[in-house]
């Protein structure tokens, strides 16, 4: 008679046990593999965050060096009523609330941090001028009162019609090198690219001493002169219409004599997700004669969000303007926009989301309020958990333009 043989199986305690440390082993692994996947979207969105800012800190530093190019340093009237620059004898009436120099500096009063989140965030927006329109330089055939004709033929390296019309823009300056090397500027009214013209609104005048233009004003240099603005402006996200902590560094051209309004096609994102435009550490030619470079670091006020001409221009007589600005006590001597030889931008990009591992309890500030500190991290979405990274990154920029002119 066979023998049964009793197959052994597993208890019900047994198999729940087994089921309880398959699902530990599967939640470790989820974990794991998670935390692994969240690090490695962090690091390839603080690596695009990275590249954006790197470009876009080359775009301005790039636009801040060619300041005054193939310009002037300073078209303001100075308290003698002629202009700040000997080398100008003519320039257009500006309208107030800017000033039209090389370089200038604004805090909009408005900012949407003032106050809010991390006390380092306070961005600045930059004004600058020069020959932005085009590096082009025209030649003269003849000038008619208000009426500017370039030559233009076979020999010629004339623009097409559509870039003509961008680079003389009636928002524009038209500068004029006479036959001195004297610079006449002027407000651009109309242009005609048939006719190789560009009419001006007020006439060039005839030659007076070393002003002014003699004869028919032919073979004479002509080029555009425009002003453009960097700033951070609010994006509004149709997706995410509650989120408010959106910005874009934007490129734009002003029209100065529209109240220095911002010329709505001219504008140009350079870099989204923007968080802190800073500008610091600007270095002044303090020589007086023109002939010995005395190359100084700006006193920085004690209040480091202190904008230099709210602080130093007390008592002078030149006119307060809305750019760097320092005096020395010891030899008495101003500085203005034309003897700024170097300064520093600081360019913030944070990260496109927010990590959820992050709050304010866990997250390191810039100890004391500073342009120059650290900003680890930004509160995109303030209702929701987590904070975005932040990445910044600092140049340099010489304004060889305005150390080629050494205007004193």
């Amino acid at each position: 008679m066979a023998r049964y043989r009793k197959n052994k199986a597993m208890t019900f305690v047994e198999l729940m046990v087994a089921m309880a440390i398959s699902v530990i082993m599967m939640a470790a692994t989820y974990y794991i593999a998670k935390s692994e996947f969240s690090a490695g979207q962090s690091q390839q969105e603080v690596m695009d965050a990275l590249r954006t800012a790197r470009l876009a800190i080359r775009y301005i530093s790039n636009d801040i060096a060619a300041a005054g190019f193939m310009a002037s340093p300073d078209l303001r009237i100075g308290p003698t009523g002629k202009p700040v620059d000997p080398d100008v004898c003519t320039v257009p009436m500006f309208p107030s609330g800017m000033r039209p120099v090389a370089v200038q500096l604004t805090r909009p009063d408005n900012s949407p941090y003032l106050g809010n989140y991390d006390h380092n965030i306070r961005p600045m927006s930059i004004t600058l001028m020069g020959a932005y329109p085009s590096h082009l330089v025209f030649r003269t055939a003849r000038i008619n009162g208000k009426d500017i004709y370039l030559q233009n033929g076979p020999s010629v390296s004339f623009p097409t019609k559509t870039q003509f019309n961008l680079i003389f823009g009636t928002n524009h300056l038209l500068r004029i090198v006479n036959q001195n090397n004297k610079m006449l500027f002027f407000q651009i009214t109309g242009r005609d690219y048939n006719a190789a013209k560009v009419t001006v609104k007020q006439s060039v005048p005839p030659a007076s001493g070393v002003c002014g233009v003699a004869g028919f004003g032919r073979d004479l240099a002509v080029n555009a002169i425009s002003f453009i603005r960097y700033r951070l402006r609010q994006r509004h996200d149709p997706n995410q219409p509650k989120i408010q902590n959106h910005y874009v560094l934007i490129r734009e051209e002003l029209n100065p004599f529209s109240n220095w309004a911002p010329v709505r096609t001219t504008v140009l994102p350079i870099a989204d997700n923007a968080v802190d435009l800073q500008f610091y550490d600007f270095v002044f030619d303090k020589d007086s004669s023109g002939q010995d470079p005395d190359l100084t670091p700006f006193a920085w006020h004690p209040n480091p969000f202190q904008l230099p001409e709210s602080v130093l221009m007390k008592g002078t007589s030149v006119p307060p303007i809305a750019a760097y600005l320092g005096t020395d006590p010891t030899k008495n001597v101003i500085f203005g926009p034309k003897d700024l030889r170097f300064l520093t931008v600081k360019l913030s990009i944070r990260t496109r989301d927010e990590d959820h591992e992050i709050d304010w309890s866990n997250a390191p500030m810039g100890m004391g309020p500073g342009n120059h500190r650290p900003i680890p991290y930004f509160d995109v979405d303030p209702k929701a958990h987590g904070l975005a990274r932040v990445v910044s990154l600092l140049s340099k920029v010489e304004l060889t333009n305005l150390a080629a002119r050494n205007v004193k």
